[in-house]
């Protein structure tokens, strides 16, 4: 099954008929550049097959890519190759790969709460450095907000209005940032000391921003996920099943746990579909059942905290 036209000219136009942002776009044409430069080096890309295909992902596996990883640049090429395929280009050489994204999530690491509050227990809240890590941690674990929502956040989307605190977040896979959420004060005292000490005015934009050799600039997705990940590994957790991600699953689950319907955590965590998030609440049976007093444990444990950093 050769291919005639150029694939770098197939996949741009696969991508102009496809009804995404930008963001989007930019993911898929890296995720299928990376597949491009392995199909030159180890096979002929004018004749992708199945087998190519599963070579590849071999390949990102001893790579040492995590399993959602993979299915994300997996999931790009079956999206060019059923759009190939509808085209009349070539037959669909996807066809038959076992893979979903149901199997990549069901190894996530879920966090129990005496782990949650060693995290943050465990982290200084002195430098600017400090304040901001702790402020993302925090939030992330209290709101399961994604690397790609906190990298976007601005200044001008945190509000205090006499003690009722509000957060507008940019969803994966949104033009626009969403209808102002509820917060705790426990999620926004911490962003408030950050906010003072990294003096950030209400017109500052972004919120989190970068304090090492590009100070002002907007943390990237990859810094948040550093940041998470050395939380985790200051109170010993390790393992490829706990990344930043595992903040998100582990606040569905406490807030689960904590007696909050489906529908409440839907909308908490931004998913379009219930069954989404049913997804995120598998893993239920294998959770410390203490997380039920999850939220005001966590509460509990960065008052705590302040206050020893304050004496």
């Amino acid at each position: 099954m050769n291919i005639v036209k150029p694939i770098n000219l197939l996949i741009t136009e696969m991508l102009s008929e496809r009804d995404c942002n930008n963001d989007t776009l930019n993911t898929y044409q890296r995720k299928l550049n990376l597949w491009i430069t392995w199909m030159v080096q180890n096979g002929d890309i004018s004749n992708p097959t199945l087998e190519r295909v599963i070579a590849y992902k071999k390949y990102l596996t001893k790579s040492g890519h995590r399993e959602t990883t993979i299915y994300g640049y997996l999931a790009v090429i079956k999206i060019l190759s059923k759009w190939m395929d509808k085209k009349g280009i070539c037959s669909d050489f996807t066809a038959g790969i076992k893979w979903s994204k149901e199997e990549s999530s069901s190894v996530r690491g879920v966090l129990n709460i005496n782990q949650v509050v060693s995290i943050l227990m465990s982290m200084p809240t002195v430098t600017e450095r400090n304040l901001r890590d702790y402020a993302i941690v925090n939030l992330m674990l209290n709101t399961g907000a994604r690397c790609i929502e906190v990298t976007r956040i601005d200044r001008s989307d945190i509000d205090d209005l006499h003690g009722m605190y509000r957060m507008r977040l940019r969803r994966k896979g949104r033009l626009s940032k969403s209808t102002p959420i509820p917060i705790t004060k426990e999620v926004f005292s911490p962003i408030a000391s950050y906010m003072t000490h990294a003096m950030l005015t209400p017109n500052t934009n972004p919120l989190f921003l970068s304090v090492g050799s590009l100070p002002g600039r907007r943390l990237t997705t990859k810094t948040i996920s550093r940041i998470c990940i050395e939380a985790m590994k200051q109170v010993g957790i390790t393992g490829k099943e706990f990344t930043a991600h595992s903040f998100r699953h582990t606040a569905a689950m406490i807030a689960f746990l904590n007696g909050v319907p489906l529908s409440g955590i839907q909308q908490m965590l931004g998913h379009k579909s219930q069954s989404t998030t049913e997804g995120y609440l598998r893993r239920l049976s294998e959770t410390n059942n203490e997380a039920a007093k999850a939220i005001a444990a966590i509460g509990c444990a960065i008052t705590k905290a302040s206050n020893n950093n304050n004496n």
